[in-house]
């Protein structure tokens, strides 16, 4: 596997090796792949492929988060 995303979904372990099937989110084990389907990745797993697979889903949401802050501070007053 590869691409920037490289560790655990849950645990953050540097190794991982495992991925979800339909989405390819990282897991290092199936306890922690087990885990997050039970505390809601079973709810975001479509959107997640739909939206290009775990990689774009989160660079998309990345890319989101700092164009918000950037429009944020454009438009605070100057000081």
């Amino acid at each position: 596997m590869t691409g920037i995303l490289s560790t655990c979904a849950v645990c953050g372990a540097e190794v991982a090796t495992k991925a979800c099937a339909r989405c390819k989110t990282l897991y290092c084990s199936q306890h922690c792949q087990a885990e997050h389907w039970n505390t809601g990745h079973k709810k975001m797993c479509k959107k997640i492929q739909r939206a290009g697979g775990a990689e774009q889903f989160y660079a998309d949401a990345k890319f989101m988060e700092a164009a918000d802050a950037a429009v944020a501070f454009c438009a605070a007053p100057p000081p």
